[in-house]
């Protein structure tokens, strides 16, 4: 789950408040479908489904009806934007390249230092 945005704490309250707003009112209503929120919340559905790439409402996207699919596959998710397989993918992808040796240093880079590009 992550919630890093550009926003200030004010917008980022709004947002919360919005979210506790969803998140009640599946809680309250079991069965409700992802129109049925929006509607009853006030709630954009581009804004619901956002939440539920985030993580931040885990598992309710089969009971809203929402058709998430993975980013990568295409494959159908209940949360996030990769499924199990291609997170593990890219995770392992990932940890390859971050333990290549000398990728930096090659470069006359040091890795316990901060570089910038100058003009």
């Amino acid at each position: 789950m992550y919630i890093a945005k550009d926003l200030c704490p004010e917008c980022v309250q709004q947002e919360e408040v919005l979210f506790e707003k969803i998140r009640t009112y599946i809680k309250n209503h079991p069965g409700c479908n992802l129109q049925e929120v929006s509607e009853n919340t006030e709630v954009s559905v581009d804004k619901i489904l956002l939440y539920l790439r985030e993580g931040r409402l885990v598992g309710m996207s089969s009971q809203l009806g929402a058709e998430l699919q993975c980013l990568s596959c295409g494959k159908p998710i209940a949360g996030g934007r990769l499924c199990e397989k291609c997170a593990d993918s890219l995770g392992k992808e990932l940890s390859e390249v971050m333990h290549r040796p000398g990728k930096l240093r090659s470069k006359g880079l040091d890795r316990n230092k901060m570089h910038t590009k100058e003009d």
